[in-house]
């Protein structure tokens, strides 16, 4: 039994191919292209063809600005893996260990997750408090547009149905 999906499959991959094209493989083309020039970022600096020079340059240790900053990017890539996964296990080895002070290690490092709530409520509660939130004193300044506002928008939907059954086919056809 074979599948019927025809091209509808095809259909829904082209946003997400177009997205790729325009966000990955542009970019890495563009790039690929300047790789092979002399282009510095300066404006109004000449841009001219080198081919392969800066990669043989790069190879051959003939910029040595460009193989220090290589190096210094492993040794910081290293030491920060290295010491973000060393402070992970000792949170770890700390969290689930039975010693005096697991309380209170479990509660600092549970509380960013209530703090991010909890600034967030009470930010939501500061703007619409009913006294004297930003909110609450934009709507009370502006009460006659907005009591204006909410009875048109009480109006939209009779109109809308009294509309909808005004272009009723029958309706236009004894017109």
């Amino acid at each position: 039994m074979g599948r019927t999906a025809g091209i509808w499959p095809y259909v829904c991959l082209v946003p997400a191919l177009a997205a790729f094209m325009v966000l990955e493989i542009v970019p890495a083309l563009g790039t690929s292209i300047f790789s092979f020039t002399d282009y510095t970022g300066l404006p109004h600096a000449a841009i001219n063809w080198v081919g392969l020079q800066n990669y043989h340059d790069l190879l051959t240790g003939g910029q040595t600005f460009l193989v220090r900053a290589l190096q210094v990017t492993a040794i910081f890539s290293l030491l920060v893996t290295v010491i973000q996964n060393g402070v992970a296990v000792l949170i770890a080895w700390l969290l689930n260990s039975r010693w005096r002070g697991q309380i209170s290690v479990r509660a600092l490092v549970f509380l960013p997750v209530v703090l991010g709530a909890t600034v967030n409520g009470l930010t939501w509660y500061v703007m619409f408090n009913p006294l004297s939130g930003p909110v609450t004193l934009v709507l009370a300044s502006q009460a006659d547009a907005l009591s204006l506002f909410l009875a048109l928008w009480a109006a939209v939907p009779p109109l809308f149905y009294r509309a909808h059954s005004l272009c009723d086919l029958s309706e236009l056809v004894s017109l």
